[in-house]
């Protein structure tokens, strides 16, 4: 690995909301989380729900990290690769408004004291105000701490960009010999793909149900890739990115090499069976303790949790809950992980903890 993972730290002193769950006790102790039972993380909104989750993985005791990804907490599109980039880079995903940056995220900024700031989206997504707004939290502005913009002009642009960003570079110089897959149109395979990008430090870039767009086959056949084997995995199943895309990655390789794509599909009959397909095949790679929840029938709880799945030891997986119960195949996972720690990121009124099973 090219990175040493950061420890997630979900301590209650720094937790917004512990509503309907058993109290936990949490202390982190050398580079491993211990503590047992249910936590959960919320706030009163999405933005302040991102503020909790940022506390909790980059607690006060070591507050500092070195970039920080900005995204909008208004639509999913653009926010889909940002998740997904938070995850490779350790770093923390925070929601702004198209045209203002809430105040809760604002003082979690400073308390970071970032680096680098990096915005994914557009300005129709995240405005040139909010990028001025941004710049003026930094402490320095110089060549080395600074605002960035990672955009296109649509969701498969935006993904290319940052999957060709220099975050994804390994130290050679190269670009990633891995990637994840996700339909575009779609949030809720996306978000837990994020822990897929997180295991193999790969990018997550958008097909629609039945073509690859430009964007996204252009970045598939970028030349000067050494590796001897590449894998796609593909998040969902053939309603959401067919086997026809599946076809056509699969044909494709690098403009200076023959490398082509071993291509790995996760899936299942729904968004919930598809996370549980991807935590499965993330158990091997488990941290040991940790299990991850959000609600499937919204997006921006699900994109901070899954910018969360790394940890010091392992890969943390998100699965998907209902508003009022726990799906009967997220329950399943979860007896067959038997986790010491369960962490439900947003409010009990949108994410469900609990023993009825549906």
């Amino acid at each position: 690995m090219r990175r040493i993972r950061a420890v997630l730290v979900v301590s209650v002193s720094v937790v917004a909301l512990l509503l309907g769950l058993s109290q936990s006790s949490a202390t982190p102790q050398g580079s491993q989380f211990v503590g047992t039972g249910w936590v959960r993380l919320g706030g009163p909104d999405r933005y302040d729900t991102a503020v909790a989750v940022s506390q909790a993985t980059f607690p006060e005791s070591s507050a500092y990290t070195s970039r920080v990804v900005v995204a909008t907490g208004e639509d999913f599109p653009d926010s889909l690769a940002a998740s997904a980039l938070a995850a490779v880079e350790e770093a923390p995903l925070l929601l702004v408004r198209k045209n203002s940056v809430p105040a809760t995220v604002a003082n979690e900024i400073r308390r970071l004291r970032p680096d680098q700031i990096l915005i994914v989206g557009g300005t129709g997504a995240v405005s040139s105000a909010v990028e001025t707004e941004l710049r003026g939290l930094l402490v320095l502005t110089d060549q080395y701490h600074f605002v960035k913009r990672l955009g296109g002009r649509d969701r498969y642009e935006t993904a290319a960009a940052v999957a060709q960003s220099t975050y994804f570079l390994w130290s050679e110089g190269y670009p990633p010999g891995d990637v994840v897959i996700a339909n575009g149109d779609s949030y809720a395979d996306a978000m837990v793909g994020a822990g897929m990008a997180a295991l193999h430090e790969a990018p997550i870039i958008f097909s629609t149900k039945d073509r690859l767009p430009r964007a996204s086959e252009d970045f598939l056949r970028l030349p000067d890739v050494p590796w001897t084997s590449r894998h796609a995995y593909i998040i969902g199943g053939t309603g959401v990115v067919s086997d026809a895309v599946a076809a056509t990655i699969r044909s494709l390789a690098p403009l200076r090499s023959d490398t082509r794509f071993t291509v790995l599909r996760y899936s299942g009959p729904d968004r919930y069976a598809t996370a549980a397909a991807v935590a499965s095949a993330l158990k091997p790679h488990w941290d040991g303790r940790t299990i991850m929840y959000a609600t499937g029938e919204n997006f921006p709880d699900g994109l901070t949790a899954g910018a969360a799945s790394h940890s010091a030891i392992g890969v943390i997986p998100l699965l998907l809950t209902k508003q009022s119960c726990m799906p009967r195949i997220t329950a399943q996972i979860t007896q067959q992980f038997k986790p010491a720690l369960q962490v439900v990121v947003g409010q009990s009124d949108v994410a469900y903890a609990g023993g009825r099973v549906c």
